[in-house]
């Protein structure tokens, strides 16, 4: 039960802290995003009454797409392991391989999500890949930052809820800016686990 409860705390604080610290950064380096965002969240909040609740935060379209691009680029799961179901062979191309047997594989999710053959420019931050146009011309396989599935993230939605939500409430009070300990372009720091920055 310990372990249990050591995987969720993990899972639910250090991911959303993760794509919220990657997510800033971002913003701080594209000023035009941050705005347009921003402008959004302040006439979203003009609309109802300076009142955001669950239900007008989950319609914020442009919102959603800056979330959806961050985990995209800085996803902070980096493989997703699965078991297959069937016994599966990989038969050898060239005369000095040997037949592979798969029982399990691990899928990279950052491989996948800056393979430049799915999303040109990967690293560009650019929101406009999750328009519903550019969604549907995509393989759904191909953006999985909760995985996909019956073995998904099971708190995905309250997930993109929490940073939503975290975001609209930093964007109505400040903006965001680099400084000049702002290490552009970031690096990726090689020490934890985790998808972390080098500072």
């Amino acid at each position: 039960m310990t372990a249990q409860v050591m995987v969720f705390f993990m899972a639910g604080f250090d991911t959303i802290s993760t794509t919220l610290s990657f997510c800033c950064y971002e913003l701080a380096l594209n000023p035009v995003i941050q705005e347009k965002l921003h402008q959004e969240i302040v006439n979203t909040q003009c609309r109802n009454n300076n009142k955001l609740n669950y239900d007008i935060i989950k319609h914020m379209t442009y919102l959603d797409m800056v979330i959806s691009e961050s985990l995209r680029k800085w996803p902070p799961a980096l493989l997703v392991g699965r078991c297959c179901t069937q016994a599966h062979k990989i038969p050898p191309l060239r005369d000095n391989e040997v037949e592979v047997h798969l029982n399990a594989v691990l899928i990279s999710v950052f491989g996948i999500h800056r393979d430049d053959q799915i999303y040109p420019d990967p690293d560009c931050f650019d929101p406009e890949r999750f328009t519903e146009v550019n969604k549907k011309s995509r393989c759904p396989y191909s953006y999985l930052p909760f995985g996909l599935g019956p073995r998904n993230c099971i708190a995905a939605r309250f997930a993109l809820m929490e940073m939503k939500t975290m975001l609209v409430q930093l964007l109505i009070n400040f903006e965001i800016v680099t400084t000049d300990k702002t290490q552009i372009p970031l690096k990726i720091g090689k020490t934890h686990m985790s998808l972390s920055s080098e500072k």
